[in-house]
């Protein structure tokens, strides 16, 4: 009698005009059974219709001139197509039952989150740095095959040709208000409730002002063992198994994505690494060089913007013979090694390009290194061909080694060093961002991924929990950005405009360095939502009608892949960076 009264309820809900259901399992009216089925299906297909009613507002407010066109027709088209398969995956995730309880809104009580320093200082101090490297292969790889991540799904390997490993550098000014920790991991990807397990672990240095700000990022390599679970648990079994277990609990148990002894390898390895870096800390001088390293990079998608210089830190300790530091920023997909060619098996696990960098670092440079990767966007790559040129016999595996090895000594090779200013300060703002991707929503809802996705308990909308960060040393200031950013956001680009995007809309965002002028970008840090994209280009079809051609960017297959699995919103990007600048703004 009480269930269907209470369906009765939710029913009238739908007349009144709510667009969802409540939807957490500990919430004390709505049970999680009501969160999915075919009540869910038809809330999510009105959530798609009040987006579909912007998309006619959008056509609407279209010059008449563009929309009576040949431009016109393709950007109705574009839209009219991407938003029929949003509603009909929408309808489909709705069905899905969640594998693992979510969180309302209303109950979330955030941990583990750092928010830095509540308001900056410029007051100078003296640096100190500490480093830190270990291997983040668990112990039984080898013995186990475990599922790489990036390209082929279920591909299984045992060996690796250059191990993958956790970098870190924990550095200070010496004010007192605490010392910054970064550290990178050869993985394609982090989810922010990963992050979290490892600050948990390090709950201590938090605690006694040792640790102010603690960053997890990734290299973003496409041959390591999957660390996001999009591609590693065997699907075929994972997806019926989480679909049962959310009806008969009692009978089947949830299985998660990632693997878990990789999962706790990499939470473990990781948080003794910083702890060490804490530890190593000693005082010295930071340097900053850029090179233009035009050539070095390419990139598959209009408007073919890059942001081409490399980007280095280096640190010297005051104490005589001391081992310096060297810190690279530069944006390539490190994705040659884990492709399956002719003369590549592509099941060999490996950081790609990374290491090579830091082998000739480490050798030639007789330094420690971090990499930090940039604004990588949607197929920004690394031009292998820019160093194996004229080397003949090399397979795919040698070229990328060749290429990696050649950015080292390029690092090496830079001039023109300043002194960077002790100062230091950080800030980080936690976000909750509206998810309407509903392949990605249906991934979390079946733990194929570990992104934490909370519901509004009133609008039932689903939001994916992340955090954006500044940071800066003396004058330079960096974007910690939680993805996958195209770098017109950054540097601008014919497509932020209504005469050069696909959408035929103006992006609501200036390019970020005309706010805060020389803003470097670390992507993937603290998060992997996948790629960061203009509003305005932000489609599944991404036909481009400009000039009288039609340039659809890439195959597409690959552009559906992109909008329907690697982004999260339309409005990711304006998302992220209103609350980017609101929080600079907030501190300075």
């Amino acid at each position: 009698m009480k269930t269907r009264l209470l369906a009765l309820l939710l029913t009238l809900a739908l007349l009144l005009g709510l667009t969802a259901v409540p939807a957490a399992a500990r919430d004390p009216i709505i049970p999680e059974a009501y969160t999915y089925g075919g009540v869910a299906a038809l809330q999510g297909a009105g959530l798609q219709m009040l987006d579909a009613f912007q998309d006619a507002l959008d056509i609407a407010t279209l010059p008449l001139g563009t929309l009576f066109s040949t431009r016109g027709f393709y950007i109705v088209l574009d839209r009219l197509v991407t938003r029929l398969i949003q509603m009909l995956l929408t309808g489909i995730e709705g069905l899905i039952p969640p594998a693992r309880p979510r969180e309302s809104v209303k109950d979330y009580i955030s941990e583990d989150f750092l928010p830095g320093y509540e308001k900056f200082s410029d007051k100078q101090g003296k640096f100190s740095l500490g480093y830190d490297s270990r291997s983040i292969l668990p112990a039984d790889f080898g013995e186990k095959g475990y599922r790489m991540g990036g390209y082929d799904f279920n591909k299984l390997s045992t060996e690796t040709c250059d191990d993958l490993k956790v970098r870190t550098v924990v550095i200070d000014d010496g004010t007192g208000r605490g010392a910054v920790a970064i550290a990178c991991l050869d993985v394609i990807g982090l989810a922010n409730a990963d992050v979290r397990l490892i600050r948990a672990k390090l709950r201590d240095l938090v605690d006694d002002g040792t640790l102010v700000s603690i960053n997890v990022a990734v290299t973003h390599t496409h041959s390591a063992i999957d660390s996001l679970g999009l591609w590693g648990n065997d699907l075929l079994k994972l997806v019926p198994n989480n679909i049962a277990s959310a009806y008969l609990p009692w009978l089947f148990k949830p299985m998660q994505g990632v693997d878990q002894t990789f999962l706790d390898t990499m939470v473990d390895q990781t948080a003794a690494s910083i702890r060490a870096a804490a530890k190593a800390r000693q005082p010295g001088t930071l340097y900053y060089a850029t090179k233009d390293m035009e050539g070095w990079f390419g990139d598959a998608i209009d408007p073919r913007v890059i942001d081409e210089t490399l980007y280095r830190l280096r640190f010297v300790p005051d104490k005589a013979g001391a081992r310096q530091t060297i810190i690279a920023n530069f944006s390539a997909h490190p994705e040659s090694v884990g492709v399956i060619t002719d003369d590549n098996p592509g099941d060999v696990v490996s950081g790609d390009f990374v290491p090579y960098i830091e082998e000739t670092v480490n050798k030639e440079g007789k330094a420690n290194f971090l990499f930090l990767q940039g604004p990588i966007g949607t197929r920004i790559n690394a031009n292998i061909g820019r160093a194996t040129a004229g080397i003949p016999g090399l397979n795919r595996l040698q070229s990328t080694q060749t290429y990696g090895r050649a950015v080292g000594r390029e690092i090496l090779g830079m001039k023109g060093e300043t002194v960077v200013a002790p100062v230091l300060n950080v800030a980080h703002r936690e976000i909750l961002l509206e998810g309407k991707n509903p392949v990605l929503k249906a991934a979390g809802k079946m733990w194929l991924a570990e992104t934490k996705m909370i519901m509004d308990r009133w609008t039932g909308r689903t939001y994916v929990l992340t955090e954006v960060g500044y940071l800066e040393l003396g004058n330079l200031k960096f974007l910690l950005q939680p993805g996958e950013t195209s770098p017109e956001l950054l540097l601008g680009g014919s497509n932020l405009t209504a005469a050069g995007s696909v959408t035929g809309k103006d992006y609501s965002l200036k390019p970020l360095r005309e706010y805060i002028p020389g803003l470097i970008v670390l992507d993937e840090m603290n998060d992997s939502l996948g790629y960061i994209i203009p509003d305005s280009d932000s489609t599944n079809l991404l036909l481009r009608y400009i000039d009288g051609e039609l340039t659809p960017q890439g195959s597409m297959m690959a552009n559906l892949n992109d909008a329907l699995l690697l982004t999260f919103s339309t409005k990711v990007a304006s998302d992220l960076g209103k609350a980017f600048l609101e929080l600079v703004k907030g501190v300075r």
